[in-house]
C-alpha cells in the first residue's frame, strides 16, 4: 500500500498515518532490540514523541532529521507539522499563507515551511524590533481620486474605496487593480470579512438618506476564481447580495455569518436611550427582527457582536468606570427566539417592542493600580482572528481582543501659578494617549479580565478626515452614526467578524448568570449622552483649535498595534511605533501579571526615507504577514513587510 493511499484511504487520521510511516522505517528499533537495549530517543513510541516535539521549536524539529533515519521520518511527518500548526493557531498565531491558499491542502514540505515562517515572523514582533525587508511595495491611487478606506484582504490582495465611490481590488504583488466597481457617491464600507475557503469577501456598504434618520445599506460579495499556476484566470467578479434599509441612528453593522447569510445591527433607539437590535436571519429572504434590548445606550460602555456561540447573537459589552470596577457584559439572544419574532415587513418604526435577552453574563475586571485613572476612551476596537484555519482541528479556541484607546487633554496652567514648563513635560493642550488590551472569549472567562496598558503616555499624530460629500465626518447629532472608515483600516477589517479558527470555550468558572429582567436595568442611573449612545468627550474624533475634526493614526490587529506619534512632545518629527501584547493564555488575574508595558515592549519601525510621514493620512497593520501600509494623502500606497 502507498503512503498516499494510507493517508487517503476512509477513516484515516494524519497520526496515525505518520506513525505507519515512522513504524515501518528500516531504522526503527525491533521490539526485540527495546527491550534489551537502554531506551533512546529514537526508540520512544510515535505519541510520546509527538508530544515532546511540541516543546521545541519549529527549526529544532528540522534537526532531528540529521540524528538518525528514524527520527528523520518523524520530523518529516505530516502529523506533527499539522499539529504544530493547530497549536500557533490555538495561541492566537496567523499563520502566513500565501493568498487564498488553504492550509491542509499543503504538501508537508511547504506545510513545514508555512509554520517555520510563522513563528519567524512571531519571534521578530514579540522578543526584537522586526526589520525592513526591501524592495516594498508601491501602488499609486486612480487619477483624481482620493482613497477613504482601506484594507488587506489576503497577502496579495487590498480592497479599497475612494471618495468618489468607486471599489477597487488590488493585486499588490503585481501592482496592478484586478477588479473595480462604482458603488456610487456617498456610499462608504463600514465592515468587511473573508471566507477564506469559499474565496470570497463580504463587504457591507452604507449611506445616510437625504431625509430623516435611516441608513440604506447594499451587502456585496467580492469573488476569487481559483488560481492556476499561481495566477487569476479571469478577474475576480462583484455582485450584490442585499439591499435593505435601517431605521434611525446605526451604531454598527455585523457580518456574523456569511455563510448563513446572518447580519445583525445595533440601534440607537432615542426615545427611551436603549440599544435596539437589528437581524436578518437570512439576507436572501425578506424577513426582519428588529427589537428594543432594553439594554441602556450608557456613554460609558463599549459594544461589540459577537457571532462565535453557534446558537446565539451575543451582544458584547464593556463598561469603563473612574471610581469603580470595570465590568464585562455578555447578553444572548438564542436563533431560534429570534426566528419567532420575525416580520416580513421591514421596520420603519423606531418604537420597536422591548424583548430583554433571555440571558445575560456579568463579570468584574481585577482592579490595577494604574496612572490612567483620568483618561477617557477615544475609540475602542473589538478585534476578532480573521486568518485561515484548519476546518476539522479539534481544541483550536476562539477568542476576541479589545483594545480601547485613552486619551486626555493636558489642562491649562494655573493663571496664579505660572511655573515653568520642564523640557520633557507636555505643554497645554496636548493630548496624550495611551492603550488599554485585554482578551476575552464567549462565555466570559475571569482570568482574561484585566487591563494591560502601554506604560508611557504618548502624543499621537492625527488627520483631519472630510466624508465624500466634504461634510466633516462626525456631526453631533449623528455622534453614533458614524464610523470612521480610517481609523486603523485593517483594524476595521479584524474587528468586523472576520474568519476565525474552529470551536467555542467549553465552560467558565465565576460567570454571574443575571436575569433578563435585572441586566436591563443596569447602569440605569448613568448618565444618558448628549448625542447618541457612544457620544462622550472626545470620543471618536479629537477637533483641533480651528474646529477640524481629526482622527489618531493607529491600526490594531490581534496581537499587536502600530501607531505614528511625535517623537517629542510640541516637536513635528515622528516615528513609526508599534506594540506587541502579552501572550493570549496568560492568567491575569495572578499577582505576577505585569499590566504594564516595559521599557523593550514598545519598539520604533524603520520607514524608508522617501516616505514623507507628514503626508500621513491612513495607517494598517496584517499581523499575519508582518505588514505595515502607510496610505499617504499625496495618492501613494506603501506596503511595507518587516520580519
Amino acid at each position: 500500500m502507498s503512503d498516499s493511499a494510507l493517508y487517503e484511504r476512509p477513516g484515516g487520521h494524519p497520526n496515525a498515518f505518520s506513525r505507519q510511516l515512522y513504524d515501518r522505517s528500516p531504522a526503527r528499533p525491533s521490539m526485540s532490540l527495546i527491550m534489551t537495549q537502554r531506551r533512546s530517543l529514537s526508540s520512544l513510541p510515535f505519541d510520546i514523541l509527538l508530544n515532546i516535539a511540541e516543546l521545541l521549536e519549529a527549526d529544532e524539529i528540522v534537526t532531528l532529521e540529521k540524528v538518525c533515519r528514524s527520527l528523520r521520518d518523524f520530523a518529516r511527518s505530516r502529523s506533527i507539522w499539522l499539529k504544530l500548526a493547530a497549536n500557533m493557531l490555538d495561541m492566537c498565531q496567523p499563520l502566513p499563507v500565501n493568498g487564498f491558499q488553504r492550509i491542509w491542502e499543503l504538501n508537508t514540505p511547504a506545510l513545514s515551511e508555512l509554520v517555520r515562517h510563522g513563528r519567524r515572523l512571531q519571534h521578530s514582533w514579540a522578543k526584537r524590533s522586526p526589520k525592513l525587508i526591501v524592495p516594498y511595495k508601491t501602488i499609486a491611487a486612480p487619477k483624481d481620486e482620493d482613497i477613504v478606506w482601506l484594507s488587506p484582504i489576503t497577502s496579495k490582495y487590498t480592497l479599497c474605496c475612494t471618495k468618489g465611490g468607486k471599489v477597487m481590488c488590488w493585486d499588490v504583488v503585481k501592482g496592478e487593480c484586478v477588479a473595480e466597481w462604482h458603488s456610487g457617491a456617498d456610499w462608504e464600507i463600514w465592515k468587511c470579512r473573508v471566507e477564506f475557503e469559499e474565496r470570497i469577501v463580504y463587504f457591507a456598504m452604507a449611506k445616510r438618506v437625504l431625509t430623516g434618520n435611516g441608513t440604506d445599506c447594499q451587502l456585496m460579495a467580492l469573488s476569487f476564481p481559483s488560481e492556476v499556476d499561481g495566477n487569476l484566470p479571469s478577474k475576480p467578479s462583484f455582485s450584490q447580495l442585499s439591499f435593505f434599509y435601517f431605521p434611525g441612528h446605526v451604531i454598527s453593522v455585523y457580518l456574523l455569518d456569511p455563510l448563513r447569510r446572518l447580519l445583525s445591527a445595533y440601534i440607537w433607539i432615542e426615545s427611551t436611550n436603549t440599544l435596539g437590535l437589528y437581524v436578518l436571519m437570512d439576507w436572501a429572504v425578506p424577513v426582519y427582527v428588529f427589537l428594543n434590548t432594553g439594554i441602556p445606550c450608557d456613554p460609558l460602555r463599549e459594544w461589540s457582536c459577537i457571532g462565535y456561540d453557534p446558537e446565539n447573537v451575543v451582544i458584547h459589552a464593556e463598561e469603563l468606570q473612574e471610581e469603580e470596577e470595570d465590568r464585562g457584559f455578555q447578553f444572548f439572544y438564542p436563533y431560534s427566539f429570534l426566528q419567532s419574532l420575525g416580520s416580513l415587513h421591514p421596520p420603519t418604526s423606531m418604537r420597536p417592542s422591548l424583548v430583554p435577552p433571555p440571558r445575560a453574563i456579568v463579570h468584574p475586571f481585577k482592579r490595577n493600580h494604574h496612572p490612567f485613572g483620568r483618561y477617557a476612551s477615544q475609540s475602542a476596537h473589538f478585534v476578532r482572528q480573521w486568518w485561515p484555519t484548519l476546518p476539522h482541528a479539534e481544541g483550536i479556541r476562539r477568542r476576541s481582543c479589545t483594545i480601547i484607546l485613552l486619551t486626555k487633554r493636558v489642562p491649562d496652567p494655573d493663571p496664579d501659578d505660572p511655573a515653568e514648563l520642564p523640557p520633557d513635560q507636555p505643554p497645554p493642550g496636548t493630548h496624550l494617549f495611551t492603550i488599554a488590551q485585554h482578551y476575552f472569549s464567549v462565555p466570559l472567562r475571569t482570568e482574561q479580565l484585566r487591563w494591560w496598558y502601554v506604560r508611557e503616555p504618548f502624543e499621537i499624530v492625527c488627520f483631519p478626515h472630510v466624508l465624500p460629500g466634504g461634510a466633516p465626518a462626525f456631526v453631533q447629532e449623528n455622534a453614533a452614526v458614524m464610523e470612521d472608515p480610517a481609523i486603523g483600516a485593517f483594524a476595521e477589517l479584524a474587528a468586523a467578524d472576520v474568519y476565525a479558527g474552529t470551536g467555542v470555550d467549553a465552560g467558565v468558572t465565576g460567570n454571574a448568570d443575571v436575569p433578563a429582567a435585572d441586566t436591563a436595568n443596569v447602569a440605569n442611573d448613568a448618565p444618558a449622552p448628549e448625542h447618541g449612545p457612544d457620544a462622550q468627550p472626545e470620543d471618536e474624533f479629537i477637533e483641533d483649535g480651528d474646529g477640524v475634526h481629526v482622527i489618531p493614526l493607529i491600526a490594531v490587529d490581534f496581537g499587536c498595534a502600530v501607531w505614528l506619534e511625535y517623537v517629542h512632545f510640541g516637536s513635528d518629527d515622528k516615528r513609526l511605533r508599534f506594540v506587541t501584547f502579552p501572550p493570549v493564555d496568560a492568567d491575569r488575574t495572578a499577582e505576577g501579571f505585569g499590566y504594564l508595558s516595559n521599557d523593550t515592549d514598545v519598539r520604533t519601525l524603520d520607514v524608508p526615507p522617501e516616505i514623507d510621514l507628514s503626508k500621513v493620512c491612513h495607517i494598517g497593520i496584517d499581523q499575519a504577514q508582518g505588514t505595515i501600509i502607510l496610505g499617504l494623502c499625496t495618492g501613494f500606497v506603501y506596503i511595507m513587510r518587516y520580519e
